[in-house]
Protein backbone atom coordinates (compact mmCIF):
# COMPACT_ATOMS: atom_id res chain seq x y z
CA UNK A 1 0.00 0.00 0.00
CA UNK A 2 2.92 2.48 0.98
CA UNK A 3 4.50 1.89 -2.44
CA UNK A 4 1.14 2.22 -4.09
CA UNK A 5 0.44 5.69 -2.60
CA UNK A 6 4.27 7.10 -2.54
CA UNK A 7 6.58 5.23 -5.28
CA UNK A 8 3.48 5.03 -7.23
CA UNK A 9 3.28 9.10 -8.61
CA UNK A 10 6.76 9.54 -8.86
CA UNK A 11 7.30 7.27 -11.24
CA UNK A 12 3.97 8.48 -13.06
CA UNK A 13 5.51 12.13 -13.00
CA UNK A 14 8.88 10.98 -14.33
CA UNK A 15 6.90 9.07 -17.30
CA UNK A 16 4.62 11.99 -17.62
CA UNK A 17 7.82 13.85 -17.95
CA UNK A 18 9.09 11.71 -20.94
CA UNK A 19 11.59 10.77 -18.28
CA UNK A 20 12.76 7.16 -19.60
CA UNK A 21 11.84 3.71 -17.73
CA UNK A 22 15.31 4.00 -15.87
CA UNK A 23 14.51 7.26 -14.59
CA UNK A 24 11.61 6.53 -13.31
CA UNK A 25 12.22 3.93 -11.14
CA UNK A 26 14.63 5.75 -9.97
CA UNK A 27 12.01 8.99 -9.25
CA UNK A 28 9.87 6.56 -8.02
CA UNK A 29 12.63 5.45 -5.22
CA UNK A 30 13.14 8.71 -4.42
CA UNK A 31 9.23 9.83 -3.65
CA UNK A 32 8.93 6.04 -1.92
CA UNK A 33 11.78 6.60 1.11
CA UNK A 34 11.26 7.74 4.26
CA UNK A 35 13.61 8.66 7.25
CA UNK A 36 12.99 6.24 9.92
CA UNK A 37 15.26 8.17 12.35
CA UNK A 38 13.34 11.40 11.78
CA UNK A 39 10.24 10.19 12.15
CA UNK A 40 11.04 8.24 15.35
CA UNK A 41 12.47 10.91 16.64
CA UNK A 42 9.10 13.40 16.26
CA UNK A 43 7.25 10.38 17.83
CA UNK A 44 8.77 10.79 20.99
CA UNK A 45 9.27 14.85 20.88
CA UNK A 46 5.69 14.57 20.22
CA UNK A 47 5.12 11.67 23.15
CA UNK A 48 3.41 9.47 21.17
CA UNK A 49 5.96 6.63 21.73
CA UNK A 50 3.80 4.71 24.47
CA UNK A 51 0.59 4.82 22.01
CA UNK A 52 -1.10 1.83 20.76
CA UNK A 53 -0.24 1.96 16.71
CA UNK A 54 3.82 3.10 17.41
CA UNK A 55 4.79 -0.02 17.25
CA UNK A 56 2.67 -0.58 13.84
CA UNK A 57 4.27 3.00 12.38
CA UNK A 58 7.36 1.59 13.44
CA UNK A 59 7.67 -1.28 12.38
CA UNK A 60 6.01 -0.36 8.27
CA UNK A 61 9.37 2.47 8.50
CA UNK A 62 11.58 -0.40 9.32
CA UNK A 63 10.23 -2.63 6.41
CA UNK A 64 10.47 0.43 4.28
CA UNK A 65 14.23 0.04 4.95
CA UNK A 66 14.47 -3.23 4.42
CA UNK A 67 12.81 -2.75 0.97
CA UNK A 68 15.08 -0.02 -0.15
CA UNK A 69 18.11 -2.48 0.65
CA UNK A 70 16.99 -4.24 -2.16
CA UNK A 71 15.69 -1.31 -4.50
CA UNK A 72 19.38 -0.12 -4.15
CA UNK A 73 21.66 -2.52 -6.06
CA UNK A 74 18.79 -2.73 -8.44
CA UNK A 75 18.91 1.04 -9.29
CA UNK A 76 22.53 0.80 -9.43
CA UNK A 77 22.19 -2.15 -12.00
CA UNK A 78 19.94 -0.76 -13.88
CA UNK A 79 21.52 2.78 -14.27
CA UNK A 80 24.97 1.22 -14.82
CA UNK A 81 23.53 -0.75 -17.89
Amino acid sequence: VDCAFNAVPGAVAALLMGWGPVAAVVLAGVTWISSSGVIAKVLGDLGRVGNRETPVILSVLVLEDLAMAVYLPIVTALVAG
